[in-house]
C-alpha cells in the first residue's frame, strides 16, 4: 500500500521569528524517526519505505509551511499491511500533534 502524508504548518523567518512558525518539515522528520523505531516491532517479512517528496522549499532560514512524505508499506498478507498502515497513520497524527501542523 502506498500513502502520501502532507503536513501544513505556518511559515516564519527562522532567525527573526522562529517562534511564530510551525514546521511541516519537522513533522515529516519526526514521523520518519518514529516509523524507523516501529521497524523493530513488526514482522521480519514486512517492509516500510519512504521518500520525502516535498521538503517545503530551498531556503534553510525559513520555517517550512508545507512538507510531504510518501510511504510504501508491504507485508505477506493484506491484514498485516492493514495493521502496519494503521500504525503509520497514528504516527503521522502524533507528528502533527507534536508540531501543531
Amino acid at each position: 500500500m502506498q500513502a502520501t502524508f502532507k503536513f501544513k504548518g505556518r511559515s516564519s523567518h527562522a532567525a527573526a521569528s522562529p517562534h511564530l512558525g510551525r514546521s511541516a518539515l519537522d513533522a515529516v522528520e519526526l514521523m520518519n524517526i518514529v516509523v524507523n523505531y516501529m521497524r523493530e516491532h513488526m514482522i521480519d517479512e514486512a517492509r516500510v519505505h519512504y521518500a520525502i517528496t516535498n521538503s517545503g522549499g530551498f531556503s534553510p532560514n525559513v520555517v517550512q509551511a508545507e512538507a510531504e512524505v510518501m510511504y510504501l508499506i508491504r507485508a505477506p498478507k493484506p491484514s498485516q499491511v492493514k495493521e502496519l498502515v494503521e500504525r503509520v497513520v497514528k504516527i503521522a497524527k502524533g507528528a502533527a500533534l507534536m508540531t501543531e501542523t
